[in-house]
């Protein structure tokens, strides 16, 4: 019988950090996922250009190449960090679909603490929200709310519209920071035609998502100084 066990991701090799930052790049721009065939391609070209010799540390590259790959075979944030206390754009970034079916919908909880959400509408799909009492109030310019946006949803109006498992793209929506620095977590659960992903799983302690199958997005409120931002 074949070897069902899960694979366990790639650990990172000793590689030099102009290397990882050179992939790294590549990363924020292009999904790196089984269905993209140019990772060798890549990787071998950022080698040439970084050694000289295009063979050499193919091994490093590659390797760093699955890595990011895996990291992005999850629903993740693209801004991972914000500060306490400020107005925060999000993007979730889908990779895949349900094995090979497309994503037709997909759903966001918002955590304690994250106020004033507001999603962005998409082309193509329906936008819905849901709303309920909060466990803690907040002041927003003056007014104080004691309800908001619980939970965030987006449909593919049609078959033509849905997001095809081989194509990335990313779910907007803004709101506030907790003055409170500390993770937060956003559950989501994206749909397909057949089946579905729950992306739901938190560490019982930290912030790590190592070993994890299927971890929430995780967004990390620093204590810093923000911009001046608001939300309107």
């Amino acid at each position: 019988m074949p070897d069902r066990r899960r694979r366990a991701a790639p650990r990172p090799p000793d590689c030099p950090p102009a290397l990882r930052r050179r992939i790294a790049r590549i990363a924020a721009v292009q999904p790196l996922t089984p269905n993209n065939s140019g990772w060798p391609r890549q990787a071998r070209r950022i080698l040439t250009q970084t050694y000289g010799y295009p063979m050499k540390k193919f091994a490093c590259a590659f390797s760093l190449f699955l890595l990011a790959a895996h990291t992005q075979a999850h629903v993740v944030l693209l801004e991972p960090a914000a500060a306490a206390g400020s107005s925060y754009r999000a993007a979730l970034r889908v990779g895949h679909g349900c094995g090979p079916e497309a994503t037709i919908a997909l759903q966001v909880q918002m955590p304690e603490g994250f106020n004033a959400a507001q999603p962005m509408p998409k082309p193509g799909w329906t936008l819905s929200t849901q709303s309920g009492p909060l466990a803690q109030p907040y002041t927003l310019h003056g007014k104080t709310y004691t309800e908001g946006v619980q939970v965030i949803t987006w449909m593919a109006i049609g078959p033509d519209d849905a997001l095809p498992s081989a194509f990335y793209d990313e779910f907007v929506f803004r709101g506030t920071t907790p003055k409170r620095p500390g993770p937060l977590w956003f559950k989501v659960l994206q749909q397909c035609a057949g089946s579905s992903l729950e992306w739901t799983q938190v560490p019982a302690t930290g912030t790590s998502t190592h070993g994890l199958e299927s971890p929430a997005a995780l967004l990390e409120v620093l204590d810093i100084q923000a911009g001046q931002s608001h939300n309107h």
